[in-house]
C-alpha cells in the first residue's frame, strides 16, 4: 500500500461512489466488480515528443459494494501477447487516466492489462490490492511530427525575391530512438484564394527530410503545409503566419 499521506488524500478526495447510483461505466451495482475495482475499458491516442510519453486516456470502471475511493498505480502494457512495458498512473476515482510509459515501447496499438490499484471501503479498511487481470480495451501511441528548419520548428519557409517564391520545406518526427527525417514524405502545399485554402503542389521529401523549389506569382499569398498521418506518425500541419 501506499504511504498514509497518499491514502489520507485518497480518503479526502474520495466522493462515495457506493450507493450513490452514479453510472461511471455501463455495468450496473450488481455487475461491480467482486476484488473491489474493474477497468472495463480504456482508450485514446498518445502522441509522443520525449523519451517519457505522458498522456490521458478515456476510462470505464465498476466498483464492488462497499468501496469508497480507488487509486491507479500502474499497468502491464501489451502489444498483440507481447508484454513490451509498464505504464506508470496515478488517479484518484476518475473517468479519465493518466498514465506515463516509456517512448521506447514503440507505436501503434497496445493494450493495458493487470492495472494495479489501491482501494478504501466504507470504513476506511484496506481493499484487497488485486490487480485486474482483463484487457482494458485498447490505446494508440503515435510520434509527433513537426518541422525542422533552421528558423525554428516550422516545416515551411518562404523567401520572396520579386515574383519568384522559393519554397523551403523540411520534416521530422519523434521515433522509439529519438528525433528522425521524415524522408521521401509527400507533402502538400495549399495556398489562401479568395477565402479558401487550394493545394496547387505536392512535393516528395528527400532523404534528409527537406525539399526546395520555386513559384513565380504576381504578388505574395498565405501558404500552408499538410503531411497527412500514417499508422504510427501524427499528421503535421503548418502555416506561414503572414505575407512578408
Amino acid at each position: 500500500m501506499r504511504i498514509s499521506f497518499l491514502k489520507s488524500a485518497a480518503i479526502a478526495a474520495a466522493t462515495t461512489l457506493a450507493g450513490t447510483g452514479i453510472a461511471l461505466g455501463t455495468a450496473t451495482s450488481a455487475q461491480a466488480a467482486t476484488q473491489g475495482v474493474d477497468i472495463t475499458a480504456v482508450s485514446g491516442t498518445a502522441v509522443a515528443d520525449s523519451s517519457t510519453v505522458y498522456a490521458k486516456f478515456s476510462m470505464r470502471y465498476t466498483v464492488a459494494s462497499g468501496v469508497r475511493s480507488f487509486y491507479l498505480d500502474s499497468a502491464d502494457i501489451y502489444r498483440g501477447s507481447t508484454k513490451v512495458g509498464t505504464a506508470s498512473i496515478f488517479q484518484y476515482n476518475s473517468t479519465t487516466m493518466a498514465a506515463s510509459f516509456p517512448n521506447t515501447v514503440g507505436r501503434g496499438t497496445f493494450t493495458l492489462r493487470n492495472i494495479k490499484y489501491s482501494c478504501y471501503m466504507t470504513d476506511y479498511s484496506d481493499c484487497p490490492e488485486t490487480p485486474d487481470p482483463s484487457t482494458a480495451g485498447s490505446i494508440r501511441v503515435l510520434s509527433l511530427s513537426k518541422g525542422k528548419l533552421a528558423h525554428g520548428t516550422s516545416a515551411l519557409r518562404i523567401v520572396y525575391r520579386g515574383k519568384v517564391h522559393h519554397f523551403h520545406i523540411g520534416l521530422r518526427y519523434y521515433s522509439a530512438t529519438g528525433w528522425k527525417n521524415w524522408k521521401h514524405k509527400k507533402v502538400k502545399i495549399l495556398v489562401k484564394k479568395h477565402g479558401h485554402w487550394k493545394t496547387f503542389k505536392k512535393v516528395k521529401l528527400n532523404k534528409k527530410g527537406k525539399a526546395n523549389f520555386t513559384r513565380r506569382v504576381p504578388k505574395k499569398y498565405l501558404y500552408r503545409i499538410l503531411a497527412p498521418g500514417t499508422s504510427t506518425i501524427a499528421t503535421y500541419r503548418g502555416q506561414m503566419p503572414f505575407k512578408l
